[in-house]
Parts: structure tokens; C-alpha cells; sequence
């Protein structure tokens, strides 16, 4: 499955890892906000790497 097609629903990079508990993205990754989660992936395909479902559940 891959990242890299066209979504309908909302997604921004996270630039700002840190404000959201994350580690640094590893050297050719990104986080990436996706509705109520967030997604690890890869920079070049798009693949995805890990997900932290509901990271907004508080």
C-alpha cells in the first residue's frame, strides 16, 4: 500500500515532530498527518512504514 496517491482526506508533514511525542523521522522519511493519525513513510515511494492510529484519542 502506498502513500503516494492522491487522498481525500486531510494530511499535512509533520515538521514539528516533537510536538507530537515523535522520534526523528529516520534519513529518507517523513511523519505525516493523516485525519486522526499518523503516518511514518517513505520519502521517495511513499510507502508506508508505521502507523500510530488515533493519536488525537484524549
Amino acid at each position: 500500500m502506498a502513500f503516494a496517491s492522491a487522498s481525500i482526506s486531510r494530511r499535512a508533514t509533520a515538521n514539528d515532530w516533537r510536538t507530537y511525542g515523535l522520534g526523528y523521522p529516520p534519513e529518507g522519511t517523513r511523519w505525516v498527518l493523516v485525519d486522526n493519525h499518523i503516518y511514518l513513510i517513505d520519502a521517495y515511494d511513499g510507502y508506508i512504514i508505521q502507523v500510530i492510529y488515533d493519536a488525537w484519542s484524549w
